[in-house]
């Protein structure tokens, strides 16, 4: 069924917020699609008046909100030369980097399994999770490790491993639950009382074939979750850094790699969003000026990483997608400060934009609740950039595709090529 409402909704960042928000509280719906002065939904079974009264709420909320062009910083459409960006912080550090990608592309090639070997293929495991075989996999290690060796070459970053898992109370404290509450999973064990334990058993079997119905009595017997799967890496960093105190010289800088978790309802695919996805992300903490000299060396990275692989996108500003009473505010602030950036990589099976990774300037909403200062006691300020593993295989593997070319010899040579054609630091030959 196809529903209309109608609402105008010009702003670009007002129509993905009530997207998602719509997919997210409505799993049956389908599509949403903008016009000069309705908004349609289409999806089956969904209650129009229900519907109405929430488009209604959520555009009444960012009426106010002025559209703000976002603003590119480099587009690859307008590049001047293939192979000529290359970051201006520190040029050695990314051609070692660049180097080493190569060299384990072209291993992760030959490790490619013999044919005599059953071969598993990619393929999805479940709501918004996939399994990768060899050739996706391969190249998920590999380009989690030229990110990796950029931070640590380039910054000196400590590398961190870290859980699945963090505690509630350390989320809540810094801040995100207020926030990114949509991005919560909890994490509830069997409850280890004697009679809920003993019984849970019998109450599976009993109930086999009962399906949703089953899963929704299961709270009966789960315990009190204490703990939440990972909605952002960065969040480790800030109680390990507690109470530091940092200098011009003497920045914190961390990098980690691991898995994120966001049930995201009726947004979830196979694709671009998943509720199990793989970033590598890097938290600087320092003094203001600091980071924002660092803001604009990963910038020129983001870029130049971008290039090497070969990527169609732009680097442009951004916004989060805010469910909490001060949206609009924050949304606000997002649209007139350079506080996120997004690498939005074209997708090339289907020709949109894809967020593959962002570069975030937190200001003191990590470092305040955390005690973290400067040398001359002011509250010290944190950036992250973030890097989605999942979502920047997925273009290569379909830039791939579309030339009827292995992946990993694919991005191997052009790596080769991008490293043979440009000379010096400074972003052009």
């Amino acid at each position: 069924m196809r529903l209309s409402f109608g609402r105008a909704v010009g702003n670009p960042a007002v129509q993905g917020t009530l997207r998602t928000q719509l997919r997210f509280h409505y799993p049956r719906i389908t599509e949403v699609a903008f016009t000069d002065d309705t908004v349609e939904v289409v999806g089956e079974g969904l209650d129009e008046a229900e519907l109405s009264a929430f488009v209604q709420r959520v555009t009444r909320t960012f009426a106010a909100l002025p559209n703000v062009p976002m603003r590119v910083r480099y587009d690859s459409a307008a590049r001047p030369a293939p192979g000529a960006w290359v970051p201006s912080h520190d040029a050695e550090a990314f051609d070692a980097a660049a180097r080493s990608l190569a060299a384990d592309l072209e291993e992760a090639a030959a490790d490619r399994p013999a044919r005599r070997t059953p071969e598993v293929g990619s393929r999805p495991a479940g709501r918004g999770l996939n399994v990768y075989g060899h050739d996706e996999a391969s190249l998920h290690r590999v380009l989690d490790h030229f990110l990796r060796r950029y931070f640590q070459r380039a910054y000196g970053a400590q590398e961190l491993r870290v859980p699945s898992m963090i505690p509630t109370a350390v989320v809540d404290r810094a801040g995100y639950i207020e926030t990114a509450r949509q991005h919560l999973s909890f994490v509830s064990p069997l409850d280890p009382a004697p009679g809920p334990f003993e019984e849970f058993l019998p109450y599976w079997r009993e109930t086999a074939s009962q399906g949703s119905a089953r899963d929704a009595g299961i709270h009966a017997y789960l315990g009190i979750p204490r703990d939440v799967l990972n909605p952002a890496l960065c969040l480790h960093c800030y109680p390990l850094l507690e109470s530091t105190v940092v200098t011009e010289a003497t920045p914190a800088v961390l990098t980690l790699t691991g898995s994120c978790f966001r049930d995201e309802s009726g947004n979830l695919n196979h694709a671009e969003r998943l509720r199990e996805f793989a970033m590598r992300e890097a938290v600087v903490v320092g003094t203001p000026e600091t980071v924002d000299r660092v803001h604009g060396e990963l910038a020129d990275f983001m870029i130049a990483a971008a290039e090497l692989l070969g990527l169609d996108f732009r680097l442009e500003s951004a916004t989060d997608i805010f469910f909490n009473d001060g949206a609009p505010q924050l949304l606000f602030s997002q649209l007139l400060s350079d506080n996120k950036f997004e690498l939005a990589v074209q997708d090339p099976a289907t020709g949109q934009s894809v967020a593959t990774a962002s570069l975030n300037k937190h200001q003191t909403h990590f470092t305040e609740p955390f005690g973290m200062k400067t040398e001359d006691g002011r509250p010290a300020v944190s950036l992250c950039v973030g890097f989605g593993i999942d979502r920047l295989a997925l273009a290569l593997v379909r830039g791939a595709a579309g030339r009827r070319a292995p992946v990993l010899e694919s991005l191997r040579d052009a790596v080769v090529e991008h490293l043979a054609t440009r000379s010096g630091p400074g972003g052009t030959r």
